[in-house]
């Protein structure tokens, strides 16, 4: 039975205020109820809002620390593109450093070779020389055998002379083949010297040609080394 049923018949002044009383708390009840259901449901609400906006904050968070370990990879990037771009630099200005040096040593070399060049003539006219005065010395040596050939050909004097004759072309006979052995030993050293002297040329002009060629081999590969740096 409901509480507002109780003394339904009864209608003194107190049962009618306390009606009245038990009206006003149901009122109140159902008016708190209502307040608690209204609250309930901006707790609901509001405990929607926050979970919506932790996990924004959760997601801005975490982009934010991506961002941070984004932008900390960058900076290393450009220090590292930095130090590259200064080492390069570095080896860059070596290498031209390199390519100067050699380019001197080639411009050296060059002069060397036309010093040589001149020298080389000097030492071809020296040669050709040396086969001039050795031919006349072969010639020399001609003459000579000839006249030692003729000197034992020749027919002794009459006899009341012979012993002095005799004497006499031994001494010309022994100083022909004096002169003939000395013109000899001469046309042997000259021939020595035009073969020292041929070899020597020889030798440093194959000897600057092959300096020639290492300087040029070494200088085209650090350019070819320096240019492949610089397309790096």
């Amino acid at each position: 039975m409901s509480v507002l049923a109780i003394g339904a018949n009864d209608v003194s002044e107190e049962t009618l205020a306390f009606r009245n009383h038990l009206a006003s708390k149901d009122t109140q009840i159902a008016s708190h109820e209502n307040q608690i259901f209204k609250q309930n449901v901006e707790l609901g609400e509001l405990k929607k809002t926050l979970d919506d906006v932790l996990h924004k904050l959760s997601t801005e968070t975490t982009r934010s620390l991506k961002l941070e370990k984004d932008l900390s990879k960058l900076r290393e990037d450009l220090k590292t593109e930095q130090l590259n771009a200064h080492n390069n630099a570095l080896a860059v200005e070596n290498a031209r450093k390199e390519i100067r040096e050699k380019e001197l040593e080639n411009r050296e070399l060059v002069a060397h070779l036309d010093t040589f060049s001149h020298q080389s003539n000097g030492d071809s006219t020296r040669i050709t020389q040396l086969e001039k005065e050795k031919a006349a010395l072969a010639a020399r040596v001609r003459e000579l055998d000839a006249s030692l050939r003729a000197a034992h050909s020749t027919p002794p004097p009459p006899i009341p002379e012979h012993r002095r004759s005799s004497s006499i072309n031994n001494v010309r006979i022994g100083t022909l083949e004096m002169e003939l052995e000395d013109a000899r030993g001469q046309v042997m050293a000259k021939d020595l010297e035009i073969r020292s002297q041929a070899e020597k040329w020889r030798a440093d002009a194959m000897r600057l040609e092959h300096e020639k060629a290492s300087i040029e081999r070494e200088l085209k590969a650090r350019i070819s080394e320096l240019e492949s740096e610089l397309e790096d």
